[in-house]
């Protein structure tokens, strides 16, 4: 699941795995696979009847996008632009293994 803000419940739908890896990307050199290929592949075999909702939250935003999908692979990179006087922000990547990049 991606969306337009910051995501606010990820204790909740994150594995722990996946919750690491999400603080590691924040300060990472390169981006980190929140969800991995395998876990994307993983997922898509696999249905499943649970459902989890995902709160997201962003402030002073004119549009607001979402996409969802089983076979998204999902990496994430932290970027502070112009020193620590600027946002923080996530710069995220949302994909299924048939783009190619992984």
């Amino acid at each position: 699941m991606s969306a337009t803000g910051e995501l606010q419940n990820s204790a909740k739908v994150l594995t722990s795995d996946q919750l690491t890896r999400l603080e590691q990307a924040k300060t990472a050199k390169r981006p980190v696979f929140i969800v991995t290929e395998q876990e994307a592949l993983d997922n898509e075999k696999a249905g499943t009847a649970d459902t989890k909702v995902w709160h997201f939250k962003a402030n002073k935003v004119r549009d607001f996008a979402w996409a969802s999908s089983r076979k998204f692979i999902w990496d994430a990179k932290g970027y502070q632009q112009g020193g620590n006087e600027q946002p923080f922000v996530m710069a995220m990547s949302f994909y299924p293994k048939e783009s190619g990049y992984s």
